[in-house]
């Protein structure tokens, strides 16, 4: 390691970029405390207390009386998949859709318990896709898949700014099997197209074409109009515990059905989560195998705030919920009764009771409280502040002059802009460039054209111009005015065909 530091420690090499990090605390569990309040150093001990608590975490305590979740859900009024779209999601799965989820899984990732990584499957995806769709067709009629489909290894990650002896201060993370991604990917792919469809547009997590940003422009908008309401109101964030691993596997069943999904779809994901098991690996002990049984109303009395005649209930990014509540002596309450009986059925779990946060909260990574005014002073001081601690604490490298250097330029490079397009679909720009060069024209100014005027999809250039033709030019490198100047003086004809081998066919386009 010496010899590593004393060799790239000056280069612009991934050894320096650790020098930039501060010292991330290993994936070493130095120390536990039990369920009983004992704390244990013991790695023995410290993977079976862990065990222990992701054992009782995915116990199910779904209700015997499945008619429980009937009741809750025929209140509730869910949307419908059309007759058309769930014969599409019935039908059987196909190689294409099983190479497209293969092209989307990540390389370089820690190995599954089988040992072989996605690149394993990329290599040799002709062999081993037909494999693959015979295991599917098979399970498609056993309504079972092989046991080593069932198998997780569960490694756990510190979770910032948490208490480090709870278990409940790490996230779990599930290391599987790479043929088990690649059907749940070719089920999530299917899904994402209807997703839209059937998810309400107050949920912003993982569908397409919707942004987080929506909802944080909205919080503002609805700080803004609170603050000059009369009516009293609040902002609640839901803070679950273990939110998607808590989720009961009946009541996710029922919701799929009442979306209107059919036997077959609903059965694969019934095969991908029958007996699952796992293992917990912590400081290079791995536990035993334990069962897994759970994991990933409207009520009109909750009154919502009110932004231009629209009532504002709520937030969804993935797990992460804010609430906008008025008269909240009452909605608190009633709020109480909602999550109990949702909680109930699902396994949500809301972490009490309630606290008063005078100071704001953070909400998707930003911090806001009941005053606008102080968004820049609560999120922009800080990070000015961490950006000066973190100038101080390279002063202390010990790096010379060249280091410095290539440490600064590897900070801005990361940081460096995309280039902004120049083409827009936007219309009322495209009304405004067009108005602005009839102006130039109607003046009487000359040379509205620049070096940097783009000739791909110009509505300037001239109409007997084929768009055909630039759009050649354009694949062969002829993307600005510019490109057809050589010191200032427009190129003739030949040259042009030589630096960019257009055909002489295109003689006419130059001088048009």
């Amino acid at each position: 390691m010496k010899q590593r530091y004393y060799e790239l420690g000056e280069k612009a090499h991934k050894v320096l970029s650790w020098q930039l990090k501060k010292e991330e605390s290993s994936k070493t569990i130095n120390q536990i405390e039990d369920e009983h309040g004992c704390i244990t150093q013991n790695p023995k001990e410290i993977n079976e207390t862990l065990k222990k608590f992701y054992v009782n975490l995915y116990k199910s305590e779904s209700p015997e009386d499945l008619s429980t979740i009937d009741t809750f859900l025929n209140n509730i009024d869910l949307p419908k998949l059309s007759q058309d779209d769930q014969r599409y999601l019935d039908s059987p799965f196909t190689s294409k859709e099983i190479e497209n989820a293969l092209a989307t899984l990540q390389s370089n990732k820690s190995p599954e318990e089988d040992g072989f990584p996605p690149e394993f499957y990329k290599e040799f995806k002709d062999l081993l896709i037909p494999l693959l769709m015979d295991v599917i067709n098979l399970a498609s009629k056993t309504q079972s898949l092989p046991d080593s489909f069932s198998m997780a290894i569960i490694t756990v990650i510190h979770k910032k700014n948490k208490d480090p002896l709870k278990c409940s201060s790490f996230r779990p993370i599930s290391l599987l099997n790479a043929d088990y991604k690649l059907i749940s990917k070719a089920i999530a792919n299917r899904l994402s197209e209807f997703l839209p469809k059937l998810i309400n547009r107050d949920q912003v997590g993982f569908i397409q074409k919707r942004s987080s940003a929506n909802n944080m422009c909205r919080l503002l908008n609805v700080i803004h109009m609170a603050t000059s309401s009369t009516e009293p109101s609040i902002a609640v964030t839901l803070d679950a515990e273990k939110a998607f691993d808590s989720l009961e596997w009946p009541y996710l069943f029922k919701v799929l059905s009442k979306f209107g999904f059919g036997s077959y779809f609903i059965n694969w994901v019934r095969m991908l989560y029958k007996k699952p098991q796992a293992r917990i690996i912590t400081n290079g002990q791995m536990s035993t195998a334990f069962p897994l049984s759970r994991s990933s109303r409207q009520d009109s009395e909750i009154k919502g705030v009110k932004v231009d005649q629209t009532i504002h209930k709520i937030n969804l990014m993935a797990d992460d919920i804010i609430l906008y509540l008025t008269k909240p002596s009452d909605s608190l309450a009633k709020l109480k009764t909602v999550l109990h009986a949702f909680g109930y059925v699902s396994g949500y779990k809301q972490r009490d009771p309630f606290k008063w946060s005078p100071s704001g909260i953070r909400y998707l990574g930003i911090m806001v409280d009941n005053n606008l005014k102080n968004v820049y002073e609560l999120n922009y001081s800080p990070l000015v502040s961490r950006i000066i601690e973190d100038l101080q604490k390279w002063m202390s490298l010990p790096i010379t002059l060249i280091g410095r250097i290539n440490l600064s330029a590897d900070f801005i490079y990361k940081w460096t802009p995309t280039t902004i397009s120049r083409r827009t679909d936007n219309p009322v720009l495209t009304h405004i460039i067009k108005t602005w060069h009839e102006v130039w024209k109607n003046i009487g100014l000359k040379n509205i054209f620049s070096p940097r005027t783009p000739l791909k999809q110009n509505e300037l250039i001239p109409m007997s111009v084929d768009n055909k033709i630039l759009e050649t030019w354009h694949q062969k490198g002829i993307h600005y005015l510019e490109d057809c100047y050589k010191d200032g003086c427009l190129m003739s004809f030949e040259d042009l065909r030589r630096k960019y081998n257009l055909s002489s066919r295109n003689f006419f386009v130059i001088y048009s």
